[in-house]
């Protein structure tokens, strides 16, 4: 599932649910129920096959058929699935987290209120003991990015790590993790 399909659903899927968010709780869910299904026949549109849209208490959730799913809002949680050897920074609240099992792609953003020097030092600490080796490393203006490889057989884990600056303090993080 290419997640910048999902964006403009995504952006739909609230505004239906917050037409029903004035009529208590029938209304809201009949709001939530429409936008689960709005949501998924737009998707289901752009990428040809079935998709699952669930939201649950400020989070949404899509998956489709192939066992991909992207979870968004204030409630995410990392899914069972999602790998041990990829690096969970502690100290923060998930916004976002991708998976896609069958190109053994996964990732997560959250924000945390820690400098973004100290997460960068954590992960790199974090990284090193898994194992992965820091092939590339740079400072672009308020953000650091960092990239990491492990070899796992005949394939090459790859895990690159951004953070930046939050406007109110604290940091923004993204971890993406793939094979090659």
């Amino acid at each position: 599932m290419r997640h910048s399909s999902i964006a403009v659903p995504l952006v739909s899927m609230l505004a239906i649910a917050a037409l029903g968010q004035g009529c208590g709780p029938f209304g809201q869910r009949i709001g939530e129920r429409a936008a689960e299904r709005a949501i998924e026949r737009s998707i289901e549109q752009g990428q040809g096959g079935d998709v699952q849209v669930d939201y649950d208490s400020d989070s949404w959730q899509i998956q489709d058929q192939e066992g991909r799913s992207l979870r968004v809002g204030a409630q995410v949680e990392f899914p069972e699935n999602f790998p041990s050897d990829i690096p969970r920074y502690q100290n923060g609240t998930l916004a976002f987290v991708s998976t896609d099992e069958s190109s053994r792609s996964f990732g997560y953003s959250m924000e945390t209120p820690d400098a973004k020097r100290d997460v960068a030092a954590w992960f790199r600490s974090k990284a090193e003991s898994m194992g992965y080796a820091q092939t590339a490393s740079f400072e672009v203006q308020d953000s650091i990015v960092v990239s990491y490889e492990r070899n796992e057989g005949e394939d090459t884990r790859v895990l690159s790590i951004t953070i930046a600056d939050a406007y109110e303090g604290g940091s923004n993080i993204v971890v993406a993790s793939s094979i090659q």
